[in-house]
């Protein structure tokens, strides 16, 4: 018997986490994806996409009220071949008290 295994041109092998940041404070958020061909990442909030969102990490040095909501990450071979992670979301508050 011949066992045929099919992998996806790209896929996401862990899939990025929300973020709960303190305004003023960072967020960073992550991605591993594997595939055939170089990668490319685009990460988009709110559907938009981000600037400075080109690697498998996002990072907002300074979160602001503005940074707050969904994130998605697209990944790219150079074939064609793309996949989108799960959203998930940054939510930004005051201080720990916002977390309780």
């Amino acid at each position: 018997m011949i066992r045929v295994v099919v992998r996806p041109a790209v896929e996401i092998r862990i899939q990025p986490l929300g973020v709960y940041a303190v305004k003023g404070g960072s967020a960073v958020m992550r991605v591993v994806a594997g595939g055939s061909g170089a990668l490319t990442y685009e990460w988009r909030r709110d559907g938009a996409a981000l600037s400075g969102g080109s690697s498998s990490a996002y990072s907002v040095p300074v979160v602001g009220e503005g940074d707050a909501g969904m994130y998605t990450v697209v990944v790219r071979n150079g074939k064609g071949a793309q996949v989108e992670s799960r959203a998930v979301e940054l939510k930004v508050g005051t201080g720990y008290r916002d977390w309780e």
